[in-house]
């Protein structure tokens, strides 16, 4: 923004109103669907409530572990996030993750976490022990869970009761979506996509919206490039929760590559991996994206339109 409005002159506090020389990128098709989930990675209710069956259970072996390893401070740290973890199980049960009618990426997070968080535990069962990897990562799952419950509970109290916006029926209802609640929360976008029993439901019943990702450079010579063979279909763009940043195996691709991919977000914060087609990784300047920002703010984007993210390559 800087290299482009040399007024600004470096000011970090810019008057409101004032225009600003935008970076042009491509147009974007506002007909283009948000990619829900990759290939055969949508987990369906199914397998949600399987990882946690398998989270009370491992639990119950860890009690077990931990009697006997008392003076162990390791194993009573997992025994003490683990805990935690039960707690917030009782919030997803209780906001209708299990059930067949919950937004899909959502699930999928919080099938992500829990997935990870059980192949972590039931490694320190077997070991008896736990490193301090390990209790950071249960630790990082369980702050990410408690951040993603507690973001997508306040944004469903601002549209939809609980009780009520995991219902494809209720969502399908326009007439009653539009008279609860604001109206910013309730119809962002068209989208429409199929639950695991195959009732098709809004993309974007509240808890979603669409954001289109852009990416742009700048040449050796200080050139900005926003269009054109070096920016346009060059890169595969791919997320996952910040907790999971560093397994490989945890990341979602999106379908079409950028400039632009498109996604299906909800308000949580984000890690987001730019490639090449040979799957090299390129560096991008703040990988850590707070979606909840354009939520909290619906002033932000026009409901109807996608949100551009534009990302910048840094090499």
């Amino acid at each position: 923004m800087y290299t482009l409005n040399p007024s600004l002159n470096n000011r970090e506090e810019i008057k409101s109103k004032k225009r600003l020389n935008l970076p042009d990128f491509p147009d974007l098709d506002q007909s283009l669907t948000g990619d829900l989930l990759a290939g055969n990675e949508k987990s369906t209710a199914l397998d949600l409530d399987r990882q946690v069956t398998r989270f009370e259970i491992s639990k119950l072996n860890l009690e077990r572990v931990a009697a006997e390893l008392s003076s162990n401070a390791s194993v009573q740290n997992v025994v003490r996030i683990t805990a935690i973890v039960n707690q917030l199980k009782q919030e997803v049960n209780t906001s209708g993750w299990g059930s067949d009618g919950t937004t899909t990426i959502i699930h999928q997070m919080v099938f992500d976490l829990f997935s990870i968080y059980n192949q972590t535990l039931s490694q320190v069962i077997a070991d008896k022990n736990a490193d301090a990897s390990q209790v950071t990562l249960m630790q990082n799952i369980a702050d990410n869970l408690a951040e993603l419950v507690g973001d997508v509970k306040a944004l469903s109290r601002n549209g939809l009761a609980s009780s009520e916006w995991i219902s494809s029926d209720l969502r399908d209802n326009q007439n009653y979506l539009a008279s609860i609640g604001e109206p910013e929360f309730l119809a962002i976008g068209s989208s429409e996509f199929k639950t695991s029993t195959g009732t098709s439901i809004s993309a974007a019943a509240g808890l979603l919206k669409e954001f289109a990702f852009a990416v742009y450079k700048y040449s050796d010579a200080g050139e900005l490039i926003t269009k054109g063979p070096e920016v346009e279909g060059k890169y595969k763009v791919k997320y996952v929760l910040p907790a999971l940043k560093d397994i490989p195996n945890a990341y979602h691709p999106l379908r079409d590559p950028a400039t632009y991919a498109v996604a299906s977000l909800p308000p949580a914060k984000i890690f987001i991996v730019v490639e090449d087609f040979s799957g090299n990784q390129v560096s991008i300047q703040d990988p850590l994206i707070d979606f909840k920002v354009v939520f909290n703010n619906p002033q932000l984007g026009d409901q109807d339109r996608k949100i551009v993210v534009p990302l910048y390559i840094t090499r």
